[in-house]
């Protein structure tokens, strides 16, 4: 209900592609010039006067994808190093496009898919991958952090929980640089086709694991977690124009509860700021790695300022965990007409925890989770809410129909 449109842009990465000689080609003047620098924002000035005008994007300093000036595409993870965890080697100053890719859901898959090509290396598999790396680049980029998928279902689950955490670490890092960075803008929110690619949200309109964090990472009051050496630092960033207040608990727990190190500390964070609020070293952590994980959790004093989600930092790869059951229970109950109350418990600790309703092909878009593909620390415990669109007869039928998957 607000206007979204903040700036004009000449074009789309027409002068990095003319300053950096994209193809091994460069023309010898920079074709449109006239349009981008003269034209354009002579129209722009008086069609929207006062909003602002920048030629292309990405634009500034001597060349124009740079991390010193203006804003940056950094396709240098995706396409060049590999691993998501890069990432935090960027110093742009805004990264207005970057991404990370991953599977479509069940769902398109079924829709598109003969039953002798539900196999994750599947000749229809690949041609589905419109990644541009390679479907063994691809493939590789999941397998450095989770296991090789050995089914459908695997590919769609280890692809995305592997997407949800290259655009978290992205983000969290260029949050914790807000004085640097002021912004991200990610590529891509949705698919109009079936397809493995950068989008958050597949062509049949179901979110992917990255679509639910992305309401984590870019909450107003942000909790994030960096290793330093032989220490984890928790930072907190705050997009408020208010002063934030409260208690840090910062601890090291194995995957079955025990609190080996805890750190709890009063904190002050300005407004509109991002600082390091607390460290906790790891010592208790060595020959362990695999059994325990760091959580950090923030209560505001001012309870106005709502819940603030908790944040989790593995100490080894997801593919090499020593997992115990997670003993998950999960309860339904009525809320409101077409609303249900879902509540998940873990008796011990839970990564990536996915809840599935199913269901009917037409049921996709339709029926909603207000938050899925989460972390649940040993005893804790979530509730969410199940957006049912009227489908459902009664909360028993969506028992019957609940199913989920963790690491």
């Amino acid at each position: 209900s607000h206007p979204s449109l903040v700036l004009w842009c000449g074009n789309n990465e027409n002068h990095q592609m003319y300053h950096d000689g994209w193809g091994g080609k460069r023309p010898p003047r920079f074709l449109g010039e006239a349009l981008y620098h003269e034209v354009l924002p002579a129209v722009v000035e008086v069609e929207d006067p006062g909003r602002p005008y920048i030629p292309s994007s990405p634009y500034g300093g001597d060349s124009p994808n740079s991390q010193t000036h203006g804003d940056r595409h950094d396709w240098d993870v995706w396409h060049g190093i590999g691993d998501w965890v890069h990432y935090v080697e960027d110093n742009s100053r805004f990264s207005s496009e970057f991404g990370f890719a991953s599977s479509c859901g069940m769902a398109t898959w079924n829709a598109c898919l003969a039953e002798m090509d539900r196999d994750p290396d599947s000749v229809a598999v690949r041609w589905h991958d419109k990644t541009r790396k390679g479907y063994e680049t691809y493939q590789g980029y999941i397998q450095i952090h989770y296991p090789k998928p050995q089914t459908l279902e695997d590919l769609v689950y280890y692809s995305q929980i592997n997407q949800a955490d290259a655009l978290k670490c992205g983000v969290e890092h260029w949050r914790r640089k807000k004085g640097q960075c002021w912004g991200t803008l990610i590529w891509q929110l949705n698919d109009c086709w079936p397809v493995q690619s950068w989008a958050m949200i597949d062509s049949e309109g179901e979110p992917k694991a990255a679509y639910y964090a992305a309401k984590r990472f870019y909450a107003p009051v942000l909790l994030s977690l960096v290793k330093n050496g032989e220490a984890v630092e928790a930072h907190l960033t705050s997009d408020l124009l208010q002063e934030v207040a409260g208690t840090v608990t910062l601890s090291l727990q194995t995957f079955e509860g025990e609190r080996l190190a805890e750190e709890t500390l009063h904190v002050k964070l300005a407004a509109n700021c991002a600082s390091p609020v607390a460290e906790l070293p790891l010592d208790a952590a060595k020959g362990r790695e695999r059994e325990v994980f760091v959580y950090v959790e923030f209560t505001p004093d001012d309870e106005r300022i709502g819940a603030v989600e908790p944040n989790f930092l593995l100490l080894a790869e997801p593919k090499d965990l020593l997992k115990p059951d997670p003993g998950i229970e999960i309860e339904v109950r009525e809320q409101a007409g077409d609303v249900c109350l879902v509540t998940v418990t873990a008796k011990r600790f839970a990564w990536y925890v996915w809840l599935h309703l199913a269901g009917k092909p037409e049921w996709i878009g339709k029926i909603e989770w207000s938050d899925n593909f989460f972390h649940l620390p040993p005893g804790g415990s979530k509730e969410l809410l199940l957006y049912t669109s009227g489908l459902l007869e009664n909360p028993e039928e969506a028992r019957t129909r609940l199913t989920y998957r963790c690491m």
